[in-house]
């Protein structure tokens, strides 16, 4: 088999004739999910250029590597580029879109005192070698464990993308360098994902860590009903756990506020009145059921717990039960059970 190095050759081309790659998966949000993969013609639209020009240029630590790269004198790794047949000196960015993004910066503000960022040497993979799977292959390996990671979605949409080219998790393990388990995990969580995404409607691409989360939780994978041979979440729970990863509302937070809240469920799943007060209100309120109801605590001390917890509540929480029926529900609940007990010592003092 050729060497991917043996597949390249160095050249020095104009930074005006590198194009951004539109199929970049840094730029995969909950808008461009699922959409058509443009062609390498189609990245040549000067107007889907600055789109993607800004929208990597917005990104994290930024102006941090366009320093570097201008204290440099150019970049210290070379950009990959694939050539676009159909115009002359045309090359689209394989791996290096951030890098080549700075370049296209730093080109127009460069002057006689400046380094000379109008041309810059990257490596061309040769034609006769290039392949959309030649290309996967090249990112995924520098970006999966490589110079600049990807995020845990990134990455599972590279796995997902090895998958459906019939590659087995053996054979991606040797093209990303990562374990089977963790492939196998993150194949199955973007799956999950992006059923979540489809059936609730909504979904920043952050909520893909929750499904990463529940899939290594057989407890919680029951809960949803995960199927391990459609790769399908079937059960009604699946409901439940949307809701709960879910902010109700603008400007509302969710129940699970953070992924590794998952880790929580399997205990709260045990106990029927845990998952009531998740439901209601909160998993702070969930977990205080969970230490209440244990055999060793008193009915004093689990009294005091609940003062505690009502003593923790925001501020502005009056405004937040009373446009929430279950809310409003359980704190007149919560008033009928203190009512009866007023009662009751009203009873033995008389």
């Amino acid at each position: 088999m050729t060497a991917v190095s043996d597949m390249l050759e160095k050249k020095k081309v104009a930074v005006a004739a590198l194009y951004l790659d539109p199929n970049n998966y840094r730029l995969f949000d909950f808008e461009t999910m699922g959409q058509a993969r443009k062609t390498d013609e189609e990245a040549l639209d000067q107007e889907l250029q600055a789109t993607l020009y800004e929208k990597i240029m917005d990104g994290p630590k930024m102006p941090e590597l366009c320093e570097s790269i201008r204290g440099s004198g150019g970049p210290v790794e070379r950009p990959i580029v694939a050539t676009i047949e159909a115009e002359d000196e045309a090359f689209l960015v394989v791996e290096g879109n951030r890098r080549t993004a700075c370049l296209k910066s730093l080109a127009q503000l460069s002057d006689s005192h400046d380094p000379n960022f109008d041309e810059v040497t990257v490596e061309v993979i040769k034609p006769e070698h290039d392949s959309r799977e030649l290309r996967r292959l090249i990112v995924s390996v520098r970006h999966i464990s490589g110079i600049q990671e990807w995020s845990p979605y990134q990455q599972a949409q590279v796995i997902k993308e090895f998958r459906q080219q019939g590659k087995q998790p053996n054979e991606i393990k040797q093209l990303v360098g990562e374990t089977v388990h963790l492939i196998n995990r993150r194949y199955r969580a973007v799956l999950a994902f992006e059923q979540f995404r489809d059936e609730y409607d909504t979904g920043e691409t952050d909520s893909y860590s929750y499904f990463e989360e529940m899939v290594a939780k057989p407890k919680v994978g029951e809960f949803v009903g995960w199927d391990d041979t459609e790769l399908r979440m079937k059960s009604e729970g699946r409901w439940d756990f949307y809701g709960w990863i879910t902010p109700p509302g603008p400007g509302r937070r969710p129940k699970l506020r953070m992924a590794i809240d998952v880790r929580s469920l399997p205990r709260l799943l045990e106990n029927e009145d845990a998952i009531e007060a998740l439901q209601d209100t909160s998993l702070e309120a969930a977990m205080d059921v969970l230490r209440d109801t244990s055999d060793e605590m008193p009915w004093t001390q689990r009294l005091g717990s609940v003062i505690k917890m009502l003593q923790k509540l925001p501020r502005n929480v009056g405004e937040e039960i009373r446009d929430d029926p279950k809310l409003l529900g359980l704190f007149e609940r919560i008033e009928q059970e203190v009512q009866k007990l007023r009662e009751e010592i009203g009873s033995a003092s008389s």
